[in-house]
Formats: C-alpha cells, structure tokens, sequence
C-alpha cells in the first residue's frame, strides 16, 4: 500500500509539471492512429484558426515523443503522418509532417519547411552546407506563422548508467552515457515572431523567409549566437536569454548595417 501512493505520488508530482494552459485535449483511443478523425476531434469545439492551431500543436508536442534512435542514427528514414500516429515518435521532418497534415484535414493551410538550425554542436562562426532542421508554417487568420514543435515538446538529454556484475563488484562499475529524449512542453517556439524565429532558423530556401530575403543566409550565420545559450532540441537557454534581453536578432530590412540589429524583447 505504501509502495502504490509512492508511485501514485511520483505520477502526480510527474504529470503536474505540465502548466494546465500547455497540456493537450485527452483524445479517446480509437480516433489517436487516424489523422483525419483527430483532427476533427481536436478542433471540433473551435472557431478560430488560432485556437485551432494550439488546440493541434500542444497534442503533437504532448503526445509525440523525440525519436532519439534515429537521431544518433542519422537515419534519413521518412515516416507518413498515419505511421508517427502509431509509433508515437518522430525526428523534425515527422513533427512536421504529422501537424501540416492535421492542420490541412482541419481547413487550415500549413507546410512543412526545411532549413538550417543553430542547435546542439553548434559555434559562433560556423558555415552551414546542409539543411538540418524541418519546421512548420502555417497562416492563421490571413497571417504566416512559424512554428517548431520539435524544440517545444523537449529535448535530449545525457542520462548516465552505472552497471555493475555482481561478480566483478569490487571491480570499476560499467559507467555508459545514453541519450534520451527528456518532455518539457513550452510554448517559446509556438509563439515566436518572425524576427525572433530567424535568430535559430534560416530556410533553406528564401522564400519561406517572411523577413527581408536579401542576404539572409550571411546575415543568419553572423548572428552573434553564444554557443552556451545554444544546446541540442532544448529551449530553456535561449529562453532564459531572451527573457533577460541578453541576445539579439538580426534580420534585413534596408542595406544600411545599422538597421541590421535590433534589440529582441518579450
């Protein structure tokens, strides 16, 4: 009896962690692998594409969890949105997928982007060759708006094990470092504007960029982004940075230089 409310506890203290306002529509279990009945599930009771696009977003985010096997695998394996539904797992091309073809059963127009990112491994200076990251926009109420559910469901996180043979127990244990994928929902990148989202995102191509278009890949690799605020599919540095007004974004508007910089506040 002990033992059950100690779990039933640690349930709880787990589960709470999630803001009320961040956690998604329960959704009965037979509807969860069709996309065309979740979709009409989850947005039947809204009227607006804003509450639309949450009502979709926070279930993807919440439900979805990073496919971290196929990460470390650099695994370029495609998965359809009926697929990800039934494995519950995706890299950033499935996120994607997954919420444009939600979006689009629900009449709302959506797409899936692919660009560059400044995430894990990455350093003030570096050049980028390949697009690396695959986020979404879609227009709410006649706007464009970007979004990366990928960084806003969590991140991957370094757990360490210790394994130790009951033969060899006086012996040095068996230390080994695996990635896992660590849930910590945040809205930060569901709500940013476009001049804050370019400051981690460059698509590949220019005109998925709702900014000025001149130059926008030599302006988005001499970002003056600290690689301590820069950390693999996680937003809580960067969040705590903008909050603080420590960064900024640079986006073009006109060709005199000093207009490049503005301050981004929150």
């Amino acid at each position: 009896m002990i033992l059950f409310f100690l779990f039933l506890n640690i349930f709880s203290f787990t589960f709470s962690q999630i803001p009320p306002e961040l956690k998604a529509k329960k959704v009965p279990l037979f509807i969860r692998k069709n996309v065309k009945k979740l979709s009409k599930f989850l947005t039947k009771d809204e009227l607006t594409d804003s509450a639309k696009v949450r009502q979709i977003s926070l279930w993807v985010v919440n439900v979805i969890k990073y496919d971290v096997k196929n990460y470390v695998r650099y695994s370029e394996k495609m998965y359809s949105p009926k697929r990800i539904l039934k494995r519950r797992k995706a890299v950033s091309s499935g996120y994607c997928d997954l919420f444009t073809a939600l979006c689009r059963e629900s009449g709302l127009t959506a797409m899936t982007v692919t660009g560059y990112s400044k995430s894990g491994g990455y350093d003030f200076g570096d050049v980028f060759f390949n697009t690396n990251h695959c986020w979404n926009m879609v227009k709410v109420n006649g706007e464009w708006k970007q979004m990366d559910l990928t960084w806003a469901a969590g991140s991957i996180i370094r757990k360490r094990s210790v394994k130790m043979k009951a033969r060899k127990f006086l012996k040095k244990p068996n230390i080994k470092d695996k990635l896992v994928f660590k849930r910590d929902v945040s809205d930060f990148w569901l709500t940013r504007n476009a001049k804050q989202f370019f400051f981690k995102h460059c698509p590949g191509d220019p005109v998925y960029l709702l900014l000025n278009k001149q130059n926008c890949m030599d302006v988005f690799e001499n970002l003056n982004t600290r690689p301590d605020n820069t950390s693999p599919l996680s937003h809580d540095s960067v969040l705590k940075a903008y909050k603080q007004n420590f960064e900024t974004a640079a986006y073009a508007t006109e060709p005199d230089p000093r207009s490049i910089m503005d301050r981004v506040t929150r």
